[in-house]
């Protein structure tokens, strides 16, 4: 298994396990749009110093997807950095795609400068 930043090819995967982490979770009843999505990873493969895209890939398929961003803190000019989702097929969890995933989210954010690293604070 690796963890890799987010790629143009990989938009496909990602709008179908978008789809599956929105039907597990809490915001079902809303709509869930593909092509916002698409959009999504095209702003975060064109940002990379505030917007980070992670996939944990095993045996060339995608099984995990991570996003964060870093931005100043609200009341100062210090960095702070928030995940904005974390998601592993049911059948990869309990594996290490989300720790390599959070490992490398981590990593992104301390070498942009973040005072501030949170997880699960969106």
């Amino acid at each position: 298994m690796i963890v890799r930043s987010l790629q143009p090819s990989d938009i496909p995967a990602i709008i179908h396990l978008g789809a599956r982490m929105h039907e597990e979770s809490q915001y079902s009843p809303l709509n869930f749009d593909p092509q916002r999505v698409a959009d999504r990873c095209c702003q975060i493969i064109d940002c990379p110093d505030t917007l980070i895209g992670l996939v944990a890939v095993d045996a060339g398929e995608i099984i995990g997807m991570m996003g964060g961003q870093i931005a100043p803190y609200e009341y100062g000019d210090e960095l702070t950095a928030s995940d904005v989702l974390v998601y592993v097929k049911p059948e990869y969890r309990g594996s290490r795609a989300f720790i390599m995933m959070v490992k490398g989210y981590v990593a992104w954010a301390r070498s942009r400068g973040a005072k501030l690293i949170f997880l699960n604070q969106t």
